[in-house]
């Protein structure tokens, strides 16, 4: 009984955690209409993203959306080289 114990208190965390990354990206994307040139919003919502696995998503929103507005946006080049280097495209990547 003890190992489900654990099991449930591991599950739990994890849904916890999930909760607050989809809390963080529901704020970053219903304040981005009022502030569309926030990349730090953009970047937020790239950033949870990322950190759910939907990573295409995320390289989506960073190359298509706000590198078009910054493209030396440090933050958001380093999440591009994260990608490319996790995928096997290390040659699209650099050493950060």
């Amino acid at each position: 009984m003890l190992g489900k114990t654990k099991e449930a208190a591991n599950a739990q965390e994890v849904s916890h955690q999930t909760q607050q990354r989809c809390q963080r990206l529901f704020n970053a994307v219903t304040s981005s209409p009022a502030k569309p040139e926030s990349i730090e919003l953009r970047m937020e919502a790239a950033t949870v993203l990322f950190e759910q696995g939907m990573d295409k998503d995320a390289v989506c929103l960073v190359a298509n959306d706000f590198l078009l507005m910054d493209l030396h946006h440090r933050e958001a080049n380093r999440l591009l080289a994260r990608y490319y280097h996790n995928s096997g495209q290390k040659e699209l990547s650099w050493n950060t």
